[in-house]
């Protein structure tokens, strides 16, 4: 899912950020709670609508912290089958992920955050061809400050089905 791809919120962005020099990695800062990124993706045909996704970000830290820190993030879905006469406006679900970042404490250290998507969820199941309306947005950030996002993926479990 391409950062480029994603919609930083109107009110609330987080800011466009780099680290390193040559190559520089690029990336969006969140270092406050309401701080809003969203995009719609589409699942594939070949999901079987029977195991969970994963939302995988890449962080890199933007300051050194403490070991032991977590990164802590909030993922809203709304899961919509088109045809089916649902909304993309219908109530989201929402889900968080925490990485404890050990003792990889630098400033620039890279981590990975997976956040479950619950497959069989009551109010937003997911199934094959649904539109993903995906929000997300720093749960915390008193014991960790800013965190840059570098690469989002959606991670999306398959059998023996044809995929696309």
């Amino acid at each position: 899912l391409p950062l480029a791809t994603w919609e930083r919120d109107a009110t609330n962005p987080p800011t466009i950020a780099t680290k390193g020099t040559t190559p520089t990695c690029r990336g969006w800062l969140f270092d406050a709670v309401n701080e809003l990124a969203s995009i719609q993706v589409r699942v594939p045909a070949g999901y079987g609508a029977d195991a969970d996704l994963k939302l995988r970000l890449l962080c890199i830290l933007n300051q050194a912290e403490a070991a032991g820190d977590d990164i802590n993030w909030t993922v809203d879905i709304v899961a919509t089958q088109p045809g089916n006469n649902e909304l993309v406006s219908a109530a989201s679900t929402s889900y968080t992920g925490t990485t404890d970042i050990g003792a990889n404490i630098a400033d620039g250290a890279a981590h990975v955050v997976d956040i479950a998507l619950t497959y069989n969820d009551v109010t937003n199941p997911i199934l094959a061809g649904d539109l993903l309306t995906i929000e997300i947005h720093r749960t915390d950030v008193t014991n960790l400050g800013g965190v840059m996002v570098a690469l989002a993926q959606l991670l999306v479990p398959f059998g023996t089905k044809i995929t696309e």
